[in-house]
């Protein structure tokens, strides 16, 4: 199952834990870059949109993010 905006409490901390080995992220610059990726102005924003939207769609096991160095740069 793919994961779409409300899950993106656990992209977030998918994100933190897949960079830690290089950047430490804190919980709410995790949740800033998520909301950024999926097309928010902020938190705030998404966070309304999950709440609206309803229960998240789950998936049945943790997926593997790479990122490139020079996105994290950005």
């Amino acid at each position: 199952m793919m994961r779409d905006f409300r899950d993106a409490k656990a992209m977030a901390q998918t994100l933190r834990e897949a960079i830690k080995p290089k950047a430490e992220l804190t919980r709410s610059e995790s949740l800033e870059l998520i909301a950024k990726v999926l097309g928010c102005q902020n938190w705030n924003v998404l966070s309304a949109a999950v709440q609206s939207a309803g229960e998240p769609t789950r998936s049945s096991g943790r997926e593997e993010v790479r990122l490139d160095a020079a996105i994290l740069d950005r």
